[in-house]
């Protein structure tokens, strides 16, 4: 009974290891140390994507706020009594979302116009020799 153990707890550990090493690349990933121009091609492209991202999040955020607050606004008004609440937060969504709608999208065009503009760049600095 006492060898049989052992095994069962050396077994687990001997397989069990592997499994913790598996994170997530982005955690486990260096700095970029190489000098391979398709690497560093790729690691610019990823910051490019990474500044993207938190800019359209913030964009979203921000289009959300205004949103819920004149949601909230029109719920609390009193010349909303006698109607259904959830039709009047539905109409007062929509009317935030139409009146919100082209700040957000000319901030997401920025956005996509220096995304690409960074692509562009990461690869025209970072284009292999011979091609």
């Amino acid at each position: 009974m006492n060898k049989s153990g052992l095994i069962i707890v050396a077994l687990i550990a001997a397989f069990s290891g592997p499994v913790f090493a598996q994170g997530s690349t982005s955690t486990m990933a260096p700095a970029v140390a190489s000098s391979d121009p398709f690497v560093l091609m790729r690691a610019d492209k990823r910051a490019a994507d990474a500044v993207y991202s938190k800019g359209k999040a913030a964009a979203q955020a921000e289009r959300k706020a205004k949103v819920s607050a004149a949601v909230d606004a029109a719920a609390n008004d009193p010349g909303a009594k006698g109607k259904d609440p959830q039709d009047v937060k539905r109409d007062a969504e929509a009317k935030a979302k139409k009146a919100t709608k082209a700040d957000y999208t000319a901030k997401v065009k920025a956005l996509s116009a220096d995304h690409k503009a960074a692509y562009a760049a990461a690869e025209t600095k970072n284009k292999p020799a011979g091609k």
